[in-house]
C-alpha cells in the first residue's frame, strides 16, 4: 500500500527511515525493504527514501534493485553524494566503467567535501581507463586546498603552455605542504619558467634546508644560479659546477644533472669537460641527443680559421654518422639544447650546413614539424578584420633584441593587428616587464617544446614573427613547426635558419649585397628601411669623462665593444697593424659576459701583435649601460670587427656621435654598420679593404680636427636612425601582403614597398 503524504515530508521520511533501521536491527530485512519501497513509491521524488532503499538492497546484495533505487535518487538529485558513489561502485563492480564515469562526472560541476569520495573514484577510473584528469584534480583542489597532490598535478599540466598559471598552483602546493622538500623544488622551477630567478633560488635553498642531501634540490639550485649568471662570473660558474658534482655523487646516473653540468662547463670555457658529460649521459641512455650535443659543442673563440673549418667538417660528418645509426631524439631541448648559432661567426655561407642540421632534426625528432590545426585552411579575413600577429620575443634579459624591436611593438597599428607576445624564459627584470606591457596579450613559454607549441597553437595566429632564431634552443626547435600560415624571422641573429617551415627572412636593401638570396633558405625580403624602429638611446645621460672610467687622457682610445665571438682571426691582423703604427693607441675590449674566453683571445692577439704591443690591449669587465655608453662617448675610434658587425653598439655609438670604422663583409651580418651609414647618407668611415680600414682608424685617432668634424656630422645625421615609424608601416604592409598570399596558397617571392 502506498504511503500517504504528511504535512511535514522530511520529518515523515526521517521517521520511516528510523523505523526501517529498527527492523534491520531486529533482523527483519524484508519488512524494512517493504516499508521503504512502499514509502518511496508514494514519494517518487523523495531522494532520501530512494537512497535508503537502494542502500538496504545494496547491502542485501540485490544489485539490480539497488541500481534502480539509486537511479531514482539521482533523478531527483544528480549530486546526491551517497547515491552517486554507491551506484558508480555497483557499475564498476559489474565492469560498466563508462556508465560509472557518467554518473560521477556531475560531481565536477559543484565540487564539495561531501562529493570528494565520488571525485576520488572518478579520478581512479580515468587514471585506469583513460580520460581527462585535470577537471578532477581541479575539483579536488577547489574542495580541499590542502591537497598538495592536486595542486602539483594542475601545475604540471599548465607548466608547458601556461607557466604563470603553473606558478600559482605551485605556490598553493607549498602552502598545502610547507615541509615537503619536493614542493619547494617544484616552486623553484615555476619561478624559473617566468625568469624570476631570485625567488627560484630562495625556493631551492628552502628545499635544501628541509633535505640537505636532496640531489634534485642541489641540481636545481645550480640551475637557478647558473641562469642568473648573465655576466658569466667565473666564481659563480665554479659554484654551480660544485653543486652539480655534489648532486651527481648522490645520483650518479642522472642524465639531467649531467646535461646541466655540461652547460656550466661550457659557460666556463671547459668544452672538453662538457663533452665528457654528454658522453657519460649517452652511455647511460644509449644513442640519443646527448651524442649530438657532444658533437655540436664549440669554442666561443677559435684559435684559427682552420679550426673553424675543422669544426664544420666534423659536424657535417657527425650528422651523417648519427643519421646512419638511426638515432631517435625524443626531446631535443632536454638532450641536445644546442643550435647552429655559432656558425654565423665563421664567415661562410651557412645555407647548406644549416639545412643539413635541420634535415637531421626532421629525420630524428618525431613530430618536430607539427602543424597547427588552423593552418590547414587559413581563415578568410573579413573587411576590416584584424590580423592576429604573434611575436616570439627574445629570451628575457636580452637588451639588444629588445632595443631592436621595442619600437616595432610599441608602434604597431592596433587597428590592423591584434598582437600576442610570446616570451621564452630567462631573467625577468623591469625592462622586460615594460616590454611586455606593450602587447595586447603576453604568453610566457617555459623550456618545454610540446607546451610552447601548444601555447602558440591555441592563439590561432595569421602570422608569426620571430625576433631571432638560434640564440636559444626553444625558439630554434619551435620554428620547425607550422604554427601560423605565415612565419618569418628577422636579424636578431643575422643568419639563415635552414628550417623549411620558416617562410621569410626580413632584412633590408641597405644591408644585403647582390645575390644575397643564395645566403638564405628562407625567401629573402629586402625592406626599404632597416628592419628596426630603434628607440633613441639616452645620450644626454652618458658622461664623457675618461678619468671616471680609469682611461688615460693622453692616449688614443680605440674601442671594440663587441662580444668575444665576433673577434674573427682575420681581424687580428688589422688590430696588430693599428696598434703597431700608433704607439699611443690603446685598445679596450668589452668581454661582454664571456670572461672565460678572454685568455684564448689574449693568446691569439698576442701572437698577432707581439707581446709588447699586446700590453696595450685591455679587457674590460661587463659594464652597466651608462658606463658602456660613456666608453663609446670618450673613444677616439670604435672598431667594427670584420665579418660580424656591431648592431646595438653601433646604434648607440652613432647616437653619441662616436665614429665607427667598418669594413663591410660578404654577408648581411658583416654589413649592419654599413646599412646604418647608408641610411644616414654618410659613408666616410666605410672602408674599401683592410688597408683602408687601418688608414681610417689611424687618421681618426691622430687627426683631432677631422675627428671632431666627423663627430659633428654623425651627431647631426644619426637622428634619422631612431624611432623610424615608417619602418613599422612597411612591416605592417608586408605582413598583410604575406597573409593575403597565404590565403591564396602562395608565398611572396619578393617585396616592393608601396610608394
Amino acid at each position: 500500500m502506498a504511503w500517504k503524504l504528511a504535512s511535514d515530508p522530511e520529518a515523515e521520511a526521517a521517521t520511516i527511515v528510523a523505523r526501517a533501521q529498527e527492523l534491520v536491527g531486529q533482523g527483519q530485512w524484508a519488512d524494512a525493504e517493504s516499508l521503504l519501497r512502499s514509502a518511496s513509491e508514494g514519494r517518487p521524488s523523495d531522494v532520501r527514501l530512494a537512497f535508503e532503499l537502494g542502500a538496504l538492497q545494496h547491502e542485501a546484495d540485490k544489485r539490480t534493485d539497488a541500481e534502480l533505487a539509486y537511479g531514482r535518487a539521482l533523478a531527483a538529485d544528480p549530486l546526491h553524494p551517497g547515491a552517486m558513489l554507491n551506484l558508480a561502485s555497483l557499475l564498476v563492480d559489474s565492469g560498466r566503467h563508462q556508465e560509472a564515469e557518467r554518473i560521477l562526472t556531475p560531481a565536477l560541476t559543484r565540487p564539495t567535501k561531501a562529493l570528494s569520495a565520488a571525485m576520488e573514484l572518478l579520478l581512479a577510473l580515468r587514471s585506469q581507463y583513460g580520460g581527462d584528469l585535470l577537471p578532477v584534480w581541479a575539483a579536488l583542489a577547489d574542495t580541499d586546498p590542502s591537497r598538495s597532490d592536486a595542486w602539483t598535478q594542475l601545475a604540471a599540466a599548465a607548466r608547458g603552455h601556461r607557466p604563470d598559471e603553473a606558478l600559482r598552483c605551485f605556490i598553493n602546493a607549498v602552502a598545502a605542504a610547507p615541509y615537503d622538500c619536493q614542493m619547494h623544488c617544484n616552486l623553484g622551477i615555476g619561478y624559473m619558467d617566468l625568469g624570476r630567478l631570485a625567488e627560484a633560488t630562495d625556493a631551492f635553498v628552502n628545499a635544501l634546508a628541509l633535505d640537505p642531501e636532496n640531489a634534485d634540490a642541489l641540481g636545481k639550485l645550480a640551475m637557478a644560479l647558473d641562469a642568473a649568471n648573465t655576466s658569466q662570473n667565473l666564481d659563480r660558474v665554479q659554484q654551480c659546477i660544485g653543486l652539480y658534482l655534489r648532486a651527481l655523487e648522490l645520483e650518479p646516473d642522472s642524465t639531467t644533472t649531467l646535461f646541466n653540468l655540461a652547460s656550466a662547463y661550457k659557460r666556463g670555457g671547459m668544452i672538453e669537460e662538457a663533452r665528457d658529460c654528454c658522453r657519460r649521459a649517452e652511455a647511460i641512455e644509449g644513442p640519443s641527443g646527448y651524442g649530438l650535443r657532444a658533437l655540436m659543442l664549440a669554442p666561443r673563440v677559435y684559435p684559427s680559421v682552420q679550426a673553424m673549418l675543422e669544426y664544420r667538417g666534423n659536424l657535417e660528418d657527425g650528422l651523417d654518422r648519427l643519421r646512419a645509426e638511426g638515432v631517435v631524439i625524443r626531446d631535443p631541448l632536454a638532450t641536445v639544447g644546442e643550435t647552429g648559432f655559432g656558425l654565423g661567426y665563421h664567415n661562410f655561407n651557412d645555407v647548406e650546413i644549416q639545412q643539413h642540421l635541420a634535415r637531421f632534426y626532421l629525420d630524428s625528432v618525431p613530430g618536430l614539424d607539427a602543424v597547427a590545426p588552423h593552418c590547414a585552411r587559413p581563415r578568410r579575413r573579413g573587411k576590416g578584420q584584424k590580423i592576429r600577429l604573434g611575436v616570439v620575443g627574445s629570451y628575457l634579459h636580452n637588451r639588444t633584441l629588445d632595443n631592436l624591436n621595442e619600437g616595432l611593438i610599441r608602434n604597431l597599428s592596433r587597428d590592423r593587428f591584434e598582437l600576442v607576445f610570446f616570451r621564452p624564459g630567462g631573467v625577468a627584470d623591469s625592462r622586460s616587464d615594460a616590454m611586455d606591457q606593450l602587447a595586447d596579450k603576453v604568453r610566457y613559454l617555459s623550456n618545454n617544446l610540446d607546451g610552447a607549441r601548444q601555447a602558440v597553437m591555441e592563439e590561432e595566429l595569421d602570422a608569426l614573427f620571430y625576433f631571432e632564431i638560434g640564440m636559444v634552443g626553444l625558439t630554434y626547435f619551435l620554428a620547425f613547426s607550422r604554427l601560423a600560415p605565415v612565419q618569418c624571422v628577422t636579424w636578431g641573429h643575422p643568419d639563415t635558419t635552414g628550417i623549411p617551415n620558416m617562410d621569410y627572412f626580413l632584412s633590408s636593401s641597405l644591408l644585403e649585397p647582390d645575390g644575397a638570396e643564395a645566403h638564405y633558405s628562407e625567401t629573402l625580403i629586402r625592406l626599404a628601411h632597416l628592419p628596426t624602429c630603434y628607440p633613441r638611446p639616452p645620450v644626454d645621460e652618458a658622461p664623457g669623462d675618461r678619468t671616471r672610467l680609469g682611461l688615460p687622457d693622453d692616449a688614443h682610445i680605440y674601442v671594440c665593444p663587441q662580444n668575444l665571438m665576433k673577434f674573427h682571426p682575420d681581424f687580428d691582423v688589422a688590430v696588430a697593424r693599428i696598434l703597431t703604427q700608433d704607439p699611443d693607441g690603446w685598445l679596450y675590449i668589452t668581454t661582454s659576459a664571456m670572461e672565460a674566453w678572454r685568455p684564448a683571445l689574449q693568446l691569439r692577439l698576442a701572437k698577432a701583435c707581439g707581446e709588447a704591443v699586446a700590453q696595450r690591449i685591455v679587457f674590460l669587465p661587463q659594464m652597466s649601460r651608462l658606463d658602456f655608453m660613456s666608453l663609446l662617448k670618450v673613444a677616439d675610434v670604435n672598431l667594427d670587427p670584420f665579418h660580424f658587425s656591431g648592431g646595438n653598439s653601433t646604434h648607440e655609438a652613432l647616437a653619441l656621435g662616436s665614429p665607427v670604422v667598418t669594413l663591410p663583409g660578404d654577408y648581411m651580418r658583416g654589413r649592419v654598420s654599413l646599412g646604418l651609414y647608408r641610411r644616414m647618407g654618410f659613408e666616410d668611415l666605410v672602408a674599401r679593404d683592410v688597408d683602408d680600414y687601418v688608414d681610417k682608424a689611424l687618421r681618426l685617432a691622430r687627426d683631432a680636427d677631422w675627428r671632431e668634424s666627423v663627430r659633428a656630422t654623425i651627431r647631426e645625421r644619426s637622428v634619422i636612425l631612431f624611432d623610424n615609424v615608417a619602418m613599422v608601416r612597411e612591416f605592417e604592409d608586408f605582413i598583410a601582403a604575406a597573409v593575403d598570399a597565404a590565403q591564396r596558397g602562395e608565398t611572396l617571392t619578393a617585396w616592393t614597398p608601396a610608394n
